[in-house]
């Protein structure tokens, strides 16, 4: 069922049953809080975007409604690894994706500098450079 309710920016202004309605909407949809969340965000935005002067006198818009409107509170996820399952990634990936885990595993305590800083041939594969077709990679 498709409903056109040929809305105007003034109209949730006017008449606030317009969000009521748009938050069930949202609920009988079945959409996640941080989905919903999204949608708040980008309605919100919209209406400060018609408030800035450039598009004031053309929208009319003075008031944002979606200001102050609750937000839903965030599921949070924690998603750990077993050491087994570590290793079996470990051991099944290739050389470049074991350095970039490792890497990354390290990141928190390498500075941005010291990870710019890092060479290839010096610090990674200090072996003579490869020829590939005239190219030398290092």
């Amino acid at each position: 069922m498709k409903c056109n309710h040929d809305l105007h920016l003034g109209d949730p202004i006017v008449d606030p049953d317009w969000i009521v309605q748009f938050e069930t909407w949202m609920e009988r949809r079945g959409r996640a809080g941080q989905t919903r969340n999204q949608y708040r965000s980008a309605l919100c935005q919209m209406f400060k975007l018609a408030m800035a002067p450039a598009w004031r006198k053309k929208t009319g818009v003075t008031v944002n409604p979606f200001l102050g409107i609750q937000r839903d509170r965030g599921v949070s996820r924690q998603t750990v690894m077993t050491v087994d399952d570590v290793r079996a990634l470990i051991a099944a990936a290739s050389y470049h994706v074991r350095l970039a885990v490792a890497i990354g595993a390290l990141a928190p305590k390498l500075r941005l500098a010291n990870i710019l800083a890092l060479r290839w041939r010096e610090h990674v594969e200090p072996r003579p450079a490869l020829d590939y077709g005239g190219e030398l990679y290092t």
